[in-house]
């Protein structure tokens, strides 16, 4: 599904095709969408062992399916879907359904603003290849962003062209450091005073801490996140409130004045498959 959602998402920038694929095992069915000013062409190529075709050119398959629709109209069926899918099964339930793929909630909003007109694309970013840029978090000033990089377990620092609207990477630092699991950043926040960046870790189960130094990353340590798969992080006056999705629980972190955190201890909340907190 976040697959899908991501390319019909693709086409409204400056990308003229996307490609991904469903593992119906042992086949593997590749869409390939091409767009041409307001229209998407579709492709569905057939291969008979998913082992080794991943690695093949699309004319090696077999055309399924193949047809044009307007840009609108597929991106209106691809919600459409997206929506049927989150009814019958709620998020929890499509988690548990295809396990380590939880529903795509923000690919989702995004096509839908996207589709509505909402967002007008000015510029792209080419971030760094196979670092998968999760969430965003800005400075007060504006000049610096950070990225929670899910793929490659990572917080980058990037500096922000307000002229252009782009990122240019300046450094970046391991999200979590433990290293006998795999890990992925989820939410990312700074501090008011801009001195400090924390960041979840889902995997590691823990939320870290960073100081900002001109643009660099110095670690100031972590702390367990208060419970299973933290997703979500909202920064509020001294603390930090933690969304962790697989415990459903919110957990309440101290802020120390070093900008170093203070475990939950007793401040946990339980809230059934939680993604978000937010503060009021």
């Amino acid at each position: 599904m976040a697959d899908l959602v991501a390319g019909a998402g693709e086409l409204y920038g400056q990308q003229r095709s996307a490609r991904f694929f469903f593992d119906a095992e042992p086949q593997e069915l590749r869409w390939v969408l091409r767009t041409t000013d307001d229209t998407v062409n579709v492709t569905i190529h057939q291969f008979p062992d998913v082992s080794v075709s991943p690695d093949l050119p699309d004319s090696h398959g077999t055309v399924m399916w193949q047809a044009t629709y307007p840009r609108s109209a597929f991106a209106h069926a691809v919600l459409e879907t997206a929506h049927t899918v989150l009814k019958e099964h709620g998020e929890a339930g499509y988690l548990a359904k295809w396990a380590m793929h939880p529903y795509p909630v923000a690919l989702v909003q995004d096509l839908r603003r996207l589709h509505t007109g909402k967002l007008k694309l000015v510029a792209a970013s080419q971030l760094r290849p196979g670092s998968g840029p999760r969430h965003l978090a800005f400075t007060p000033s504006g000049d610096l962003v950070f990225s929670a990089d899910e793929l490659s377990s990572t917080v980058t620092c990037h500096r922000y062209d307000a002229e252009t609207g782009t990122l240019h990477e300046l450094s970046r630092v391991p999200a979590t450091a433990v290293a006998d699991i795999p890990n992925q950043p989820g939410g990312i926040a700074t501090s008011d005073s801009g001195r400090y960046v924390w960041v979840t870790n889902r995997g590691a189960d823990t939320v870290a801490a960073f100081r900002i130094t001109g643009a660099e990353l110095a670690p100031l340590g972590e702390v367990p996140s208060g419970g299973s798969r933290p997703r979500g992080l909202t920064a509020a006056p001294g603390c930090l409130l933690v969304a962790n999705q697989h415990s459903g629980t919110v957990a309440v972190l101290g802020v120390a004045g070093d900008g170093s955190l203070v475990e939950a201890g007793g401040a946990v909340v339980a809230v059934a498959s939680v993604v978000c907190a937010l503060a009021v």
